[in-house]
C-alpha cells in the first residue's frame, strides 16, 4: 500500500516540460492552443499532427 501512495504522489507531482523538436531548447512559450520555441521562434499548435 506504502509504495501505491508514493507512486501516486510522485505521478501528481511530476511536471511535462516541454522541449523543442528542432533546437532542444526548454525555453518554451505555452498559451492555450499554441507552443512557440523562444530561442528559435518554431511554432506548433493544436492543428498540428
Amino acid at each position: 500500500m506504502k509504495a501505491t501512495l508514493n507512486n501516486q504522489i510522485k505521478e501528481e507531482n511530476e511536471v511535462e516540460i516541454q522541449t523543442c523538436i528542432i533546437c532542444y531548447s526548454d525555453d518554451i512559450l505555452e498559451t492555450k492552443c499554441k507552443i512557440q520555441c523562444l530561442n528559435c521562434g518554431y511554432k506548433r499548435d493544436c492543428s498540428d499532427p
